[in-house]
């Protein structure tokens, strides 16, 4: 394995690691304020080892399988533990959490069955909707650090919701548009 992977396997595992501390941070901040600015710091690290990580990998070392599945994760790990922890720190109705995360756990469980137990080999083609939701969830996340003003991180989460039905029906729906065979 090229040490380039290595290093971008570090990054994503960095942002696993991170995740219980941003969490805390977003379950405290209102206790202790000096928090949002340590939410802050760990936003910034999150999105450069994510993009960082993508950039070695993509451009200097071949990707390899543990990243392909360690990289997605790591993001659903990092957004689903913020959007769990938002909705317990600004009241937002159950339903909408247990749609933007249920939504993560079904696609989870429906790829890795495409990719790993498919005699065929599958790659994962992302709808638009899917990228909206995913802006949607992080902007909510980065709202909270940010702009925390309870209407305006609702109103982001229920935007996050509302493209998550969406994209999850038309992944449903067209399933073989949205998954292509490896050759």
């Amino acid at each position: 394995m090229a040490i380039y992977n290595i290093i971008a396997h570090i990054l994503t595992l960095t942002r696993i690691l991170l995740t219980p501390f941003f969490a805390a941070c977003i379950y405290y901040v209102k206790d202790y304020p000096h928090l949002n600015e340590w939410m802050k710091i760990i936003l910034i690290i999150v999105a450069a080892t994510d993009w960082l990580d993508g950039f070695i990998a993509k451009n200097f070392g071949k990707k390899s399988a543990l990243g392909t599945l360690l990289d997605p994760i790591a993001d659903k790990i990092f957004l689903d533990t913020s959007i769990i922890m938002v909705s317990i720190s600004y009241n937002l109705p159950l339903p909408i959490t247990m749609i933007l995360v249920g939504r993560d756990i079904i696609v989870l469980i429906v790829w890795s069955f495409y990719i790993f137990v498919s005699e065929k080999k599958y790659q994962a083609v992302a709808h638009p909707f899917g990228k909206i939701m995913i802006a949607f969830q992080i902007a909510t996340i980065a709202s909270v650090a940010l702009y925390p003003k309870i209407l305006f991180v609702k109103a982001l989460c229920f935007g996050a919701a509302f493209f998550s039905i969406c994209s999850a029906i038309i992944y449903i729906i067209k399933i073989d548009k949205y998954r292509q065979a490896i050759e």
